[in-house]
């Protein structure tokens, strides 16, 4: 019974292990995308990295 009660205390920390992995993995993925999308309006507007960066101290 107890060796029984074991294997399945295992599976469930293997399944709630799992299931941390996948949703890391998703909002690393929403991250990503989110920081091409920002990168692709800049461009489409007609900025670059350089366009960003501030400029007051130019003489």
């Amino acid at each position: 019974m107890m060796v029984e009660l074991e294997k399945q205390r295992m599976e469930a920390a293997k399944e709630l292990e799992l299931q941390r992995m996948n949703m890391l993995m998703d909002m690393q993925m929403e991250r990503e995308r989110s920081k091409l999308a920002k990168r692709r309006a800049a461009a489409a507007s007609g900025q670059d990295s350089c366009d960003l960066m501030d400029t007051s101290l130019d003489t």
